[in-house]
This record gives structure tokens, sequence and C-alpha cells, in this order.
């Protein structure tokens, strides 16, 4: 009996692993055969796609070596269809690139073709079109992308071409004409610095509303540097479009869908001009920036919106940079010709244009840019193209420079009102004296009654004066009612008939003198920024440090023209130029410039070394000799112009105002048992002169002692 049962089980087991058998070999079979089947059915479909596909091929053309290119290139594209899926190709158009070494093999001397590949909706189209004998193939991006020039010579040749289906009027998409183009390179202009004939000139004669008896002798041009070799970088059409290519695949890497449409290859930079596709924020480009410089191994990269353009530049630094010099710059027609007032060199821009801007149209300027971004070598520039085009009659100057070494060099030329200012103290009293003559300058327009606007029209006036040989002309005035008569009082004023110069304050660190004279500084800037530019008294302040305390709104306001060289955080770009971009810079000399719009530019500013400032400024002083200042700014003995400008500014209540401020000091003294000029300076936030009368004044009646070896003075004072 269990014989018998384990046969049975054994028996039944057999049966059922038979019939398993079967079923996984029917089941296999038939998946085996769909298979086949399917994949054989999807290889004839596609064959079927492609024969009908409209493939044109000049029948003048045809022999062996072209039919195993036309089937090499077939392969190809069946190749290209089947990596991309549908859901892509009806969005995106793309390009197949074939090295040269690869179509030679193929083609000898006959077959020479373009290849141009369109992934559309349904189908897909390729044009085999036929180019000259014996002629190199070129790369896909030196090709016209489905343009209708192509389209036409298909329709033309027609009646010549083998008998293939399709047609391609039928299958091209009408759209691609002006959805796909070429990018375009621009080349650069070898004109675009032509050496003006004035350049050359030993003299030059006065500008606008000067005599002509007063000429100039600016220096010559042969004490600027000039380059033993220009090293150019200048890369080929063929290599800057498939960096253009490049750059587009990275941005399609992060979804951001477009075209490169322009390329300007700069000195310095090359611009690609990306037009995103519909729907594609340019906020979303724009933080790309440090993926961009990655990707294409660059050392940063600038990605911001063009004005007026619909696209978005994205600047890449060149492999190898020019260096711009300034002779190039003041030897060009830009500047010599130019009929700036107060032409200021700036540099070059992407294109290689020269960039020369007029101060007096401005009115201010205001630079930042960290240590060593060439900001000071970018003051250099701008006080040289001063110095090469205006006479000491047209343009006088007043530089400030607290950090005593950077603007120093300049002492000595006949431009300068007064030695460089490098004591932050004095620099107060400069500031309060450039606003005293501001007011002076204004009380003369108004005395003259004849409608005069600004400085240009004053000196006009006063050329007409001096060719009738007036030297002094008289004004009356009225003062007031005489209480008896009750008639109107007058008083007659005169005024010398002579030309008020522009007036350029330079200042080369604004930071250290806010924060050493406080209050002061901030109103005479603020004063002068908002009056001066009638009165032709203009302001350059340069600083390392453009936070909001050192550039108030109200000094922002009135600086509408800035300039931020690299500085080290997107906070200190937008506080400079009200958007980020500044970080990104290169520095030594690369630049951002804002004008009064809001257009950004970018400029490469010239090298300029310290030998070509002592070249210039040695002829300057050999030329003209020992000068002395026509302005006497800190001949004030008594305090009078310190004591007008406070009151106008609103510190102190008048000429005699120390007097009343007086006990006020000795109180304070008596309290902090402390004395010095600049703390009594800033306790009573008066200026320098006023402080120093009222410690001498202490120390006259016996309250304190004198200044020792070290300065510090002992107090008498009764605690």
């Amino acid at each position: 009996m269990p014989l018998d049962k384990v046969t049975f089980f054994e028996y039944a087991k057999f049966v059922v692993g038979f019939l398993l058998l079967i079923v996984c070999f029917y089941t296999f079979g038939f998946t085996l055969r769909e298979v086949v089947g399917r994949l054989t059915q999807r290889q004839v479909k596609r064959e079927s796609n492609i024969q009908k596909g409209p493939y044109q091929i000049p029948a003048n053309t045809i022999d062996q070596e072209t039919e195993a290119t036309s089937r090499g290139v077939l392969n190809k594209l069946d190749n290209f269809l089947r990596r991309n899926d549908k859901e892509e190709s009806k969005s995106q158009d793309f390009y197949e690139y074939y090295e040269q070494e690869e179509i030679e093999e193929k083609v000898k001397s006959k077959g020479a073709f373009s290849k141009i590949f369109k992934a559309g909706i349904s189908q897909s189209v390729a044009w085999l079109t036929k180019e000259e004998e014996n002629v190199r193939p070129r790369k896909l991006t030196q090709i016209s992308f489905a343009k209708r020039q192509v389209h036409s010579e298909h329709q033309q040749q027609s009646s010549a071409t083998l008998p293939l289906l399709g047609d391609v009027s039928q299958d091209v998409p009408q759209e691609i004409d002006d959805e796909d183009q070429d990018i375009i390179v621009v080349p650069r202009d070898p004109r675009q610095l032509k050496v003006s004939s004035r350049a050359t000139q030993e003299t030059l004669q006065s500008l606008d509303n000067f005599p002509d008896q007063n000429t100039y002798n600016p220096p010559s041009l042969s004490f600027l540097s000039e380059p033993d070799e220009i090293i150019k970088n200048e890369r080929s059409q063929g290599e800057l479009e498939a960096r253009g290519e490049k750059l587009k695949r990275i941005l399609a890497d992060f979804s951001v869908q477009g075209r490169i449409e322009k390329i300007l290859q700069g000195p310095v930079v090359t611009l690609y001009k990306f037009r995103p596709a519909p729907g594609v924020k340019t906020s979303r480009v724009i933080q790309l920036a440090d993926d961009v410089a990655c990707s294409m191994s660059a050392l940063s990269a600038r990605i911001s919106t063009i004005p007026g353009e619909p696209y978005v530049g994205i600047e890449l630094p060149n492999e190898i940079r020019e260096t711009v010099y300034l002779k190039e710059l003041a030897s060009s027609t830009a500047f010599w010709n130019s009929r700036h007032k107060l032409p200021l060199i700036f540099g070059k821009d992407i294109s290689g244009m020269a960039v020369v801007v007029d101060l007096v149209s401005m009115p201010h300027l205001l630079i930042a840019g960290t240590t060593g971004s060439g900001k000071s070598v970018g003051l250099n520039s701008m006080i040289l193209s001063m110095l090469y085009k205006l006479s000491p009659d047209q343009c006088k100057l007043l530089m400030i420079d607290p950090k005593m070494i950077e603007l120093s060099g300049y002492d000595g030329i006949p431009h300068l009102i007064s030695p460089v200012v490098t004591d932050p103290k004095k620099a107060v009293v400069a500031l309060k004296w450039v606003t005293y003559e501001m007011n002076k300058r204004y009380e003369k327009m108004q005395s003259m009654r004849l409608n005069i606007k600004n400085i240009q029209s004053y000196n006009s006036h006063m050329l007409e004066l001096m060719e009738k040989g007036e030297k002094v002309y008289s004004i009356k005035i009225q003062t007031g009612y005489n209480k008896e008569t009750g008639r109107a009082e007058f008083t007659t004023k005169e005024f010398e008939v002579e030309y008020l110069p522009y007036i350029v304050v330079i200042i080369d660190e604004l930071a250290d003198l806010v924060q050493t004279a406080g209050k002061e500084i901030d109103e005479c800037l603020q004063q002068l920024s908002q009056k001066a530019r009638a009165s032709g008294i203009h302001l350059i302040a340069a600083t390392q440090r453009p936070s909001v305390d050192v550039m108030g709104g109200i000094i922002k306001s009135n600086f509408p023209n800035r300039v931020s060289f690299q500085v080290s955080s997107k906070i200190d770009s937008r506080t400079i130029l009200n958007t980020q971009g500044a970080e990104q810079l290169l520095g030594k000399g690369d630049m951002l410039f804002m004008s009064g719009g809001g257009k950004i530019q970018r400029v490469h500013g010239p090298l300029v070394t310290d030998e070509e400032v002592e070249k210039v400024v040695g002829y300057l002083k050999k030329t003209y000799g020992s000068i002395e200042h026509q302005y006497q700014i800190f001949d004030d003995p008594e305090g009078t112009i310190e004591a007008e400008v406070d009151q106008a500014l609103g510190f102190v209540g008048g000429k005699n105002s120390e007097d009343s401020l007086y006990p006020q000091a000795v109180e304070i003294v008596k309290r902090d048992r402390r004395v010095s000029i600049s703390y009594i300076q800033r306790k009573l936030g008066i200026g320098y002169n006023k402080a120093a009368k009222i410690v001498e004044r202490m120390e006259d009646e016996d309250l304190i002692g004198k200044a020792n070896h070290v300065g510090k003075r002992e107090i008498f004072i009764p605690e």
C-alpha cells in the first residue's frame, strides 16, 4: 500500500511538471514571435517613413560614391531619430555634426554635401545639396539652416532629380525660415580707433568761449607708452559658432531653451546674444551665471538683459586678454574730434570702440571698486584725458587724497586750484570753499539779468564784453526803501569781467573722508551735487567701500552716472549699480558704466603707468614753471568764508558764532576733562578753523595748557 501511494504521487508530479513545461514553452514561443514580429514591423515602418521622406539628390551627381554617401547620411538620420523621442522633437531643433575627415573618406571630389536636419512633428527632413567640386566640406555651423534659397533651388531642380517619394513643399514647415537662422558673428572694425590729425599737433587752440590768443601746448603723445606688440585674441568664425552651440547645449541642460543670435568678440570678453524661447523667464537665465562659467571653463560669466533688444547678454572672458593702452585711445578721433567740454577717457567697450564721455552732461561721477580692481588707474586715465585736452584757463582741478599716495604725483601742475589736499580736516575746508565759490558764481549770473542759465552762456557774454574792451561791468541793485520818502534805494555793484573755468573736484577715497569729517562733508556733497552743475563745478568721487552709510540716498540720487569696478559681493554691486553683475568682473580695469538713463555698459579701462604720469606732470611743470595758485582756499584767517558756508548749511548762527559757542566748549571740557581741536569740532559740529580758535582762546585765558610733544594739554578748569 505505501508503495502504491508513492508511485501515484510520483506519477502525478511528473504529469504536472510536464504540463508546466509545455505552458512555459508555449508562452516563451508566443512572446518570442511577438517580439520578432514587432521588431520586423517597426523596422519596415521606419524604412517606409524614410522612403517617404523628401530626400532629393541632384541627378547629375549620382554615382557610386554619391550612393554610398547618401546611404551613410540616411543611416545617421535613422540613428538620430531613434535617439530622440517624438515629444522632444516637437519643440526643439536638432543638429547633427560630422567631422571633415569622416566625410572625406566617403566623398572624394564630386560629392561634397551639406547636411541639414530638422526634426518635425511627424516626419524628418534632410536636404543633400551639391557644392562646388574640389571644395573641402564645411562644418554645419558655417552652413545656413533651412534657408529659402535652398528650398527654392530644390524646387527648381525637381525635374532633374531622381523620382523620390514625398514633396518638400508639403513637408517643410514654412516657419523654419523665420525661427532658425545663422549665428551672426559681428567682426571687429579695424578702423574704429583711427588716429586723428589733431592728435599730432604740437599746439592746440583753446576751445569754446575762450580767446584765440590763449593757446595751450598739451603734452606730447610720445609720453604715453606704446606696446611693442599687441596680442590680438581673435577666434575664427567657426570657433565662435562652435562655442555658441556649446553654450546653447549647456543652457538646454538646465531646461533653458533658446538660440544664440549674435556673437561680438571684444578685447577682453565675448558677448553672446541669447534669445530665450517663449515662456522662459530672463531671471532664470541670469541665475545660471556661475553654472555657465563652470561648464564653459571660464573665470566668470556675467549674464544680464540688453536694454532695447530681445536678448539676454552672456559675457565670457577671452582666453587671451588684450591690454588696452591710453595712447591708442588718446590719439583716436573719438577723443580729439569730439565736442565734449570735459572729455573723460573710459576705455573700450565690448566691440573694441573707444568710450569717451562728457563730464559736463553727467554732471557728476561716482566710482566704486575693491583694491586692485583698477579704480586708481581709472582716475589717472580721466585726469590725463583732461590735461591733454584742456588748458589751465579752461579747467581747474581740486584733488582730495586722504590716502596721500594716489594723487600726490600731480602736485605742481598749473591746473590745480591748490596743492593736493591730504588732510581730512583741510578737505572739509576745501569743500566749503567750493560751496562758497558755487554760490558766488550764481550771484554773478543772477546779477547780469540776461537770462543766463549756465556757465557756457555766462562765458559767452564775458567774451562779448572783452571784445568791447570792458574790464568791469556794474549793475544797480535795489537794497530797500527809504523810510521817510518811501522810495526805493539802490546801490551799484561792480563785477570783474573774467572767465569762469570749470572746476572738477576729485576725491579718491570718499569713505575715509565721510568717517573722519562726518556731517559736514555729507552736507557739502549734497549741496554741490544738487546745485553745482550750472555753475561749472563737477564732482568725481571714488570709494572702495560702496556701503549705504557712505553713499546715502540723497547723494546717490544726485550721482546718476556711476562706474563700478570689481566688487566683493552682490550687495556692493546693488549698492552702486542697483543691480548685480559687478562681482563677476575680471579686475584690472574691467568696469560697468551706468549712464543717467540706467543703461549699463561694460568697458575695459586703459593701462596708465606711473612713468606716464611722471612724464606728463614733468612736462607741465617745465613748460609753465612754478605757479601761484589763483584761489587761496585756505587763506581765510578770520573764518569769514567758512562762517558764511556754515550759516548756509545750517550748522551755526553767523560769522561771530564762536562767541556763543565758547561757553558750550568750556562746559564740555570741564565735564569730559578732554580737550583737542578735533574733539571740540565733533562735539559742536563746527569746522576746523572755528574749533582751533576756541581752543586758542581757552589757552589764552589759561583754562588749558599748551600742547606737549604728543599733542596733549593740561586742563586747569576746576571740576
